[in-house]
């Protein structure tokens, strides 16, 4: 019986060199590999699942139990889904930063 307790969980970006293990997970979990940029879910050393930052698409083994792993994949690449700020807003922190800078000139 293998201790899960005592497995090591690594979350970290695809690199080109984990492409050969991404395409055997994709075949495992007979879907393909989800668009890059990709966050891939190790634990005892073994890629387990990976998660698309672009489309939110997930692949993971099928002989491990990995929804937890995709749910840590979700929950970390949910903050870097931030929408890009809108010229308004651009507007007010260009003007904050400018009056900031006068008031520390002025001192």
């Amino acid at each position: 019986m293998i201790d899960l307790t005592t497995q090591t969980i690594e979350i970290r970006p695809a690199h080109p060199a984990d492409e050969p293990a991404l395409t055997q997970l994709g075949q495992l979990d007979s879907r393909p590999v989800p668009p890059a940029p990709l966050l891939l879910a190790f634990e005892g050393g073994e890629l387990r699942a990976a998660m698309s930052l672009a489309t939110r698409a997930a692949i993971a083994d099928p002989f491990a139990p990995t929804a937890r792993l995709v749910e840590l994949l979700g929950a970390y690449a949910a903050p870097r889904r931030r929408r890009p700020l809108r010229r308004p807003e651009l507007s007010l922190i260009r003007r904050h930063a400018f009056t900031r800078r006068l008031e520390a000139v002025g001192r």
